[in-house]
């Protein structure tokens, strides 16, 4: 059997389980168009014609849903019903009617707790000899009603919900064929224990939403049952009696005040013989783990979350008590506890381990115990690495680890394999590409996008060619970004042409940018001619010129430049973005002798910002001319004291990206120190939910924005020292 254990920071809801009997199931339950009175009717639609009756003697389920109650000719009849929206089994209010329904094998009837409404169950109910499944919901019943409805021996399934019961009478335990009994959504404080305990086929109990604040009495004696609900009432307690019913296999004892699982009153503990799958103690008052629960060996299903777990126990104790349980509780956001050793040697038929939105650090290496293991999800916590005994585990296929601080992957020894096909390494804190993916064999797809990562290695030539890769939000260098946005097959592609060409031209492809008559042309035709030519004022570029350029030099290999000379007009700004390139040389252009500070930003600094913006991490080489016509003494202050100090204190992405992955959850005090309001810092979560990185990143970039061309690293590092934020060392 496969086990998941789920630590979800969200209490998950079970879904309640049929029970059937192996041996039955609907005979002629198909909808018979011919019989049908009207083209909308559907299921048991026999009912309308009592000479087919004969023919569905062995049904055990009767459905029937009207708009409007319908007479046998199929034509409306308003007398019947005591209110407009009345429909199914609307006979129980008219005991005249009892007479002409004894045969039927299902009742059902449903009214909105808004209209509150009364029904009274005559007597004459106890002619019903095949009634097996009674439904009755949102109408109120006294004593008298649910005594003459006990009286119908064969009833086999009973739904009385949300009725306003404050009690049930001991007349119940006439139903000895009673399989399920379901008194959720209630007002009863205890349960006639004798009554429900002499049910011997009872296989679902559902007392969900009452005010029970006992059920010891309720579970003796209970062989039979499989399916066990008692959430959303004030038990303060579970019994040791749930560990001795061999058939019960789900259990949800959720949102009460349970603090404690009692042990056995006469002190003596026997090997438990229950084969509980599924267990829900969540939202509860547990401040430990039960040890009760080491007794389950069959448990698929555990949810502990939102309990007290940890919260004032050292951490020494606390892994004992894990280390005696041989099994991880599952424990929420709203626990305390942090760096769980993952103490899982003795469930080996584990499948699904759902670890995401805690504080854990580290994964313990009892995890390699852990040889079923196909799903691990540990997502949203403070993982610095992935060890490679997870990577290894024999069946393990998916591993989401995102939003962690993961920095490494571990590798592969030569003798080790791996079968994972799915890896989400997204919102991490990886500066190179894992070498354990290349060497994972079975890979499909892989997520490191929003990491820091420069260079995809040569050897991911080795990665299969159908794995699908993400790498978005890396400031990539090498390959050239417009590569790696095209997808692992395109890399591969890429490495490829450089391995297996028979000869290789170094061709260096060299971008000259920079405003109208910064000189760009000129300074082409210097490396053309080898001497000064300067541009007359019809030579000057129209668009884009290429041009190829041969150079040489002692001692080395020629090379050859492919030479982009942009035009500077502002008209042609939005196509340089389209030839912009990571392995391209760029030579920023600019007029020293029209250059001061307030000119700065149109043009160098929103140029380098471009550049960033398209590239990540652009080779830029910032080029002064017309110096010859200032004096020595003007040249000095507008490069050093000036321009080169504005150029170094430009803020790109990447470097807000890493502030980013260090602020932690104090983003949101740093946020209103900055000036942001509440609604901002909410709208920031809403765009990235579930992603902090991201939405610090969104605030980090608005207030670049914001400041303009004040957005430095000077003035970042005095908001982050006002704030109080020790993440200076990333800057």
């Amino acid at each position: 059997m496969g086990v998941a254990i789920c630590l979800h920071y969200a209490v998950k809801k079970y879904q309640n389980r049929e029970t059937k009997e192996n041996d039955q199931g609907p005979e002629s339950g198909q909808v018979d168009k011919e019989i049908s009175p009207a083209e909308n009717d559907h299921e048991s639609t026999f009912l309308f014609h009592p000479e087919q009756y004969k023919d569905h003697v062995d049904v055990e389920h009767i459905k029937l849903t009207k708009n409007d109650p319908v007479h046998e000719s199929g034509q409306v009849d308003k007398e019947i019903s005591p209110a407009e929206n009345d429909h199914e089994s609307t006979f129980l209010f008219h005991q005249e009617q009892y007479k002409d329904h004894v045969d039927v094998e299902h009742i059902q009837l449903t009214k909105q707790p808004e209209e509150d409404q009364s029904l009274t169950i005559f007597e004459e109910i106890n002619q019903f000899k095949r009634l097996k499944t009674v439904t009755i919901i949102g109408l109120k019943l006294d004593d008298t009603s649910l005594s003459n409805l006990f009286q119908c021996t064969s009833i086999r399934s009973l739904k009385i919900s949300n009725c306003q019961l404050a009690s049930i009478p001991r007349s119940l335990a006439n139903l000895k064929d009673l399989e399920i009994l379901d008194l959720s959504r209630n007002n009863l404080t205890t349960l006639p224990a004798r009554p429900i305990r002499s049910l011997p086929c009872l296989k679902s109990l559902n007392i969900s939403h009452n005010k029970i604040t006992v059920i010891r009495d309720v579970v003796k004696k209970l062989q039979a049952l499989q399916h066990l609900d008692v959430s959303y009432n004030a038990v303060g307690e579970i019994p040791y009696e749930i560990l001795e019913m061999e058939n019960l296999e789900f259990f949800s004892c959720s949102h009460n005040k349970i603090a404690r699982w009692l042990d056995p009153s006469n002190g003596e503990r026997k090997a438990s013989t229950c084969h509980l799958a599924s267990l829900n103690m969540s939202s509860n008052l547990l401040a430990e783990v039960p040890q009760n629960v080491k007794e389950l060996k069959n448990l698929s299903v555990v949810n502990l979350s939102d309990n007290k777990i940890g919260e004032n126990i050292p951490d020494k104790i606390l892994r004992q008590q894990i280390s005696e349980l041989f099994y991880l509780p599952s424990v929420s956001t709203n626990n305390e506890l942090e760096d769980l050793p993952l103490v899982l040697c003795f469930l080996p038929s584990l499948t699904k381990l759902d670890l995401k939105q805690n504080k854990i650090s580290s994964v313990s290496e009892n995890v390699k115990s852990c040889k079923s293991l196909s799903v691990l999800d540990v997502s949203h916590n403070r993982l610095k690495e992935i060890p490679s005994q997870v990577i290894r585990l024999p069946e393990l296929r998916v591993i989401d680890a995102s939003n962690n601080q993961i920095s490494s992957v571990s590798s592969l020894r030569k003798d080790e394999s791996s079968v994972v096909e799915d890896v989400a390494l997204a919102d991490n804190c990886l500066s190179h590409f894992p070498e354990a993916l290349i060497q994972t064999k079975s890979l499909k797809k892989v997520d490191l996008s929003n990491n820091n990562i420069k260079e995809i290695p040569e050897t991911i030539m080795d990665m299969p060619k159908d794995v699908k890769l993400e790498l978005k939000g890396n400031p990539i260098i090498d390959p050239p970004l417009e590569v790696c946005q095209a997808g692992l097959e395109t890399i591969q592609a890429f490495y490829e042409d450089l391995t297996t060409a028979s000869s290789i031209t170094q061709c260096l492809k060299t971008l000259f940018l920079g405003t109208y008559e910064a000189g760009k042309t000129s300074l082409v035709r210097v490396f053309q001619l080898d001497r000064s030519n300067l541009t007359k004022t019809g030579e000057r570029t129209d668009g884009i010129e290429v041009a190829e350029l041969h150079l040489s030099a002692p001692n080395t290999s020629d090379i050859t430049l492919s030479v982009w000379d942009f035009a500077g007009q502002e008209t042609y700004y939005i196509t340089h973005q389209f030839f912009l390139s990571a392995k391209a040389l760029m030579l920023l252009v600019v007029n020293l002798e029209e250059y001061d500070s307030a000119r700065f930003y149109s043009t160098c600094g929103n140029w380098m910002e471009n550049m960033i913006a398209k590239v990540g991490n652009p080779v830029v080489i910032p080029v002064a001319t017309h110096i010859d016509k200032l004096e020595p003494e003007e040249v000095e202050p507008r490069i050093a004291e000036d321009f080169d100090k504005n150029l170094e204190s430009r803020m790109p992405d990447h470097l807000l990206l890493c502030v980013a992955k260090k602020l932690g959850a104090e983003w949101e005090r740093l946020a209103i120190h900055m000036g942001f309001t509440k609604a901002n810092v909410y709208k920031f979560k809403c765009d990235h939910l579930y992603n902090t990185d991201q939405q610090i990143l969104a605030m980090l970039t608005t207030w670049r924005d914001r400041k303009g061309r004040n957005a430095t690293r000077q003035e970042l590092q005095r908001v982050l020292i006002e704030a109080g934020v020790d993440v200076i060392s990333c800057l």
